[in-house]
C-alpha cells in the first residue's frame, strides 16, 4: 500500500467550501485514494454520504509499499 495526500480546494455540490485542505490516506490505488479521502472530509465536517465531494486538485504518492508488514 502507497500513501497518498491531497491539499488543495474542496468543492460541495460545485461550490468552493474549502480553499486549502490537506488530507492524507493509505490506498493501493490513486482512486482508492480519493475515495477514501472523499469520505475523511464528509465525516470531519458532519455531511451526509450522498453529499457530492468533489477534489479538483491532485493527488499525490508519497510511497511507502511494505505489503502490510
Amino acid at each position: 500500500m502507497d500513501t497518498y495526500y491531497y491539499d488543495g480546494p474542496v468543492y460541495i455540490f460545485d461550490q468552493c467550501v474549502c480553499s486549502k485542505w490537506y488530507g492524507e490516506t493509505r490506498a493501493v490505488t490513486a482512486g482508492r485514494a480519493i475515495s477514501n479521502l472523499k469520505y475523511q472530509y464528509k465525516k470531519r465536517h458532519n455531511l451526509i454520504p450522498s453529499a457530492k465531494v468533489e477534489l479538483p486538485g491532485e493527488v499525490y504518492c508519497i510511497g511507502g509499499t511494505n505489503n502490510g508488514r
